[in-house]
């Protein structure tokens, strides 16, 4: 029973230290090189930047993307909440003062209340 609980002792302490320090190697040169996680952990929002919507513009300058028209093509730039990180929606839209904020909970709040009308402001492209 003693060594059971040596060895389950043993393996806890390997598992923590190894959890803790990151791995390493060295590069060509010799340098010591650290690889660690750039996960954001203050953040629980995962942003995939790509493009979402194809869209055009007519001769008029009118932009059309899913059956739908549109007056403006909009770069609203920002940070996630609660990182460094910033991202830029690239948006169709109807309305000229549609916000970044009002984007970014469109998209990514729970709340059925943030959500933008598709036929007004359309978010094509994360980048």
């Amino acid at each position: 029973m003693k060594r059971r609980i040596i060895v389950l002792a043993a393996a806890l302490t390997l598992i923590c230290s190894v959890g803790t320090t990151g791995c390493t190697k060295k590069d060509k040169e010799g340098t010591k090189v650290t690889s660690e996680s750039k996960e954001n952990k203050k953040s629980n929002v995962n942003i995939v930047k790509r493009v979402y919507k194809e869209y055009t513009e007519d001769e008029m300058g009118l932009w059309e993307s899913d059956g739908f028209t549109y007056q403006y093509k909009k770069d609203l730039k920002g940070n996630v909440p609660d990182t460094d990180e910033e991202i830029t929606f690239v948006i169709l839209t109807n309305d000229d003062s549609v916000t970044f904020e009002q984007v970014f909970n469109s998209m990514y709040s729970s709340n059925q209340d943030d959500r933008l009308d598709d036929s007004m402001t359309l978010v094509v492209e994360i980048k």
